[in-house]
């Protein structure tokens, strides 16, 4: 899992401070009118944060479910990671 959320870190800075925003889903398949109704720089820090959220809701579970011995804990902060990706996302957009 720690795999998991050091990808989400790398994706979050690609984005934000790479402009590598042909990473973001469909925003490179838009026509041109469509990208200029969209603040790009925006929409990066965004995703930047979100990704940097999950990566430090996975990290914290996984370190919380080695501490306790209890796995379940790793596979529920994935899981709750998931959830506030949706949440955020959905709800700035």
């Amino acid at each position: 899992m720690i795999l998991v959320a050091f990808i989400f870190i790398i994706i979050g800075i690609l984005v934000k401070y790479a402009k590598m925003y042909f990473l973001i889903a469909s925003y490179n398949t838009m026509s041109a009118e469509k990208k200029a109704e969209i603040d790009i720089e925006k929409l990066a820090n965004l995703l930047k944060n979100v990704f940097f959220g999950m990566a430090l809701l996975i990290i914290l579970g996984y370190f919380i479910s080695k501490s306790l011995e209890l796995p379940i804990v790793e596979n529920i902060s994935f899981f709750w990671s998931y959830t506030y990706w949706n949440t955020i996302f959905i709800n700035k957009i």
